[in-house]
């Protein structure tokens, strides 16, 4: 039994990696992080600018190195991170279809009429829906499904792979159950 929990909860955009990510963190008491807040620089427009690769990692290590134990949601498979080990990675693939119906309607939700044709983030929206629809193939640069495999093998301990959509509180209970011999000492 190790005293630290350093958990990795990806998979590809709109899978509700950030979702499980940010509850996790709560449940257990420790910190959660999420990969997305050190990939773009903030912006207004958002998503205008990205951090380079180095300062991803400088900003990333920051955090890992503030607490033993933390929760990451997203991913850091595409930044040439070499020298973090996670305790448990879980890997949430709930399919392409579903993947992209969600994100519809977050991108909807937080940016409106912005992402409409002639609206300041149409072009970015666009690009971004082509690219996510692309993760499980691996056609488009950057993360995607076998990079992220690829990662887990190299970098995590113990990996659970969830291939079909469950509810919140039934993902919660199956990364506790799959973390819970390293929990004890946490409060959840």
């Amino acid at each position: 039994m190790t005293d630290h929990l350093r958990l990795l909860i990806t998979g590809g955009p709109g899978a509700g990696a950030s979702t499980m990510g940010e509850r996790l963190g709560a449940v257990l008491e420790i910190p959660w992080i999420d990969s997305d807040d050190y990939f773009h620089k903030p912006t207004d427009p958002p998503y205008q600018a990205q951090y380079s690769k180095d300062e991803r990692r400088d900003l990333i290590h920051r955090e890992f190195d503030r607490s033993d134990s933390w929760v990451l949601s997203g991913s850091i498979s595409a930044w040439d991170i070499h020298d973090v080990e996670f305790t448990h990675a879980v890997l949430i693939d709930i399919g392409v279809e579903l993947r992209l119906k969600r994100l519809k309607v977050r991108e909807r939700e937080r940016f409106g009429h912005q992402i409409d044709p002639g609206g300041d983030m149409h072009n970015e929206h666009t690009e971004f829906m082509k690219w996510a629809a692309s993760y499980e193939s691996g056609e488009q640069p950057g993360r995607n499904l076998p990079l992220e495999k690829t990662f887990m093998a190299e970098h995590c301990i113990h990996v659970l792979s969830i291939e079909a959509q469950q509810s919140v509180d039934e993902l919660e209970k199956m990364i506790i159950s799959f973390t819970g011999a390293n929990l004890r000492g946490f409060n959840h």
